[in-house]
C-alpha cells in the first residue's frame, strides 16, 4: 500500500519486462498523486492488460539493468516485473530508415547525403571525383 507521503512525495515505479529475444529492458518513471495509485493498483492486481494499453505514456525513461538496480538499492520503488508483457508492447521498435546507397548499412556507411561547397562557397551535387577534378 502506498502512503499519504508517497502520494504527495512520489514514488518511483520500475518496470523491468523482456523483449521478444529475452533482452532485458527496463524503464523508471516517478509518479505521484492518482497516477501512482493507479499504477499500484495495476502492479497489485496483476492488471497486464492495462499495462499493455497504458504503460507506454507513463513509461518514458528507459534505463539498463545496472541503473534500475542502482536505483532499486537507493530508494523505496515499486517493481513491475512480468513475463506477460513484452518490452515491444511498451516501446515498438523504431523503424530505421533505409540507406541511400546500397549495401552501406552493415559499412558504416552515411545515411545523409554528402555536401560538397564549390569553389564559390555554394553547395553542389557533382559526385566527389568530379568536385576534386574541379578544385585542381
Amino acid at each position: 500500500m502506498l502512503s499519504k507521503d508517497d502520494l504527495s512525495d512520489g514514488v518511483t515505479f520500475i518496470l523491468k519486462l523482456t523483449d521478444t529475444d529475452g533482452a532485458p529492458a527496463q524503464w523508471v518513471a516517478k509518479l505521484s498523486g492518482g497516477i501512482a495509485a493507479s499504477w499500484f493498483a495495476i502492479y497489485r492486481n496483476a492488471d497486464w492488460a492495462a499495462l499493455r494499453a497504458h504503460g507506454a505514456e507513463v513509461f518514458h525513461d528507459r534505463v539498463n539493468e545496472a541503473e534500475a538496480e542502482r536505483i532499486r538499492k537507493r530508494e523505496r520503488c515499486v517493481v513491475i516485473h512480468t513475463s506477460a508483457v513484452k518490452a515491444e508492447d511498451i516501446e515498438p521498435p523504431t523503424e530505421r530508415p533505409n540507406p541511400l546507397q546500397a549495401d552501406w548499412e552493415n559499412d558504416g556507411g552515411s545515411l545523409a547525403p554528402m555536401v560538397l561547397l564549390g569553389r564559390d562557397g555554394f553547395d553542389t551535387c557533382e559526385p566527389p571525383t568530379r568536385a576534386v577534378e574541379n578544385l585542381k
